[in-house]
């Protein structure tokens, strides 16, 4: 929002209150994110508390808090579907409460709180109550950051890899380096795998390049298949695209 903001002409000021933007994601995703934004004139204030806001010239405040679930006035006690801590319904991986014959949906039972994700629950449920059961909450959950250029993010990072004690390598690809990208003056952003050692497979990909959130897909599709990244280096991939890059990351 800030940097739609700042296009449309306002000037616009970011508080964090952390050392980085992003803090979920790798040093060098946050810092390129960050130089992005201020590149575009956006004021970027890290570790920073706000208590209060007085006597502040502006039009807007945009305040991102959180969400919480709405189930305090819900009955649910009454009926014996148990709540966690943060008020979320508690569902096991199949989606079941703890009320025999009754299943929860989407952002009221916590977990990643995607449009994507709550689908998927959809399928989950369909498969327990007219499937064979197969479809768990046990799944790749990919996600984007729509900046510009976007980031499209799966699975783990080069820190969680890190402290995975995973034996890994990791594979960069500037984005500059792809002739599409120049061509269309995209040239910001990288390419970012986290490689399982010798096997090849793909443990996490970021993604931060124009198309960003399509790009990624690639990755999450090798990951859901449990084949290596050698599928996507030995593949024939048009010339010239941006999809390129994904094979370059990896060759």
């Amino acid at each position: 929002m800030g940097q739609f903001y700042r296009r449309m002409g306002s000037e616009v000021s970011s508080w964090q209150n952390g050392p980085r933007l992003v803090q979920h994601e790798d040093a060098d995703v946050s810092a390129a994110l960050q130089a992005v934004l201020e590149s575009e004139g956006v004021k970027v204030h890290l570790n920073a508390r706000i208590d209060s806001i007085e006597q502040l010239e502006t039009n807007d405040v945009f305040v991102a808090a959180g969400r919480t679930p709405n189930t305090a006035n819900m009955g649910l006690e009454n009926v014996g579907v148990a709540l966690d801590a943060h008020g979320y319904v508690k569902v096991d991986a199949r989606l079941k409460t703890s009320m025999e014959g009754v299943w929860a949906a989407g952002d009221i039972r916590g977990g990643p709180l995607f449009t994507h994700t709550s689908w998927d629950d959809y399928r989950i449920l369909v498969s327990q109550m007219a499937g064979d059961g197969s479809r768990t909450t046990e799944r790749i959950v990919p996600y984007a950051i729509f900046t510009d250029p976007e980031l499209g993010r799966v699975g783990m990072t080069e820190r969680e890899a890190g402290e995975s004690r995973a034996k890994f390598r990791v594979a960069k690809f500037e984005m500059k380096r792809n002739g599409k990208a120049s061509e269309i003056g995209e040239p910001r952003g990288f390419i970012k795998v986290v490689l399982e050692q010798g096997s090849g497979k793909i443990l996490g990909a970021a993604v931060l390049a124009a198309e960003g959130a399509e790009l990624v897909h690639m990755y999450v599709d090798i990951m859901n298949a449990g084949a290596s990244s050698r599928v996507i280096r030995d593949a024939v991939h048009i010339h010239p695209t941006l999809a390129e890059a994904v094979q370059s990351a990896v060759s």
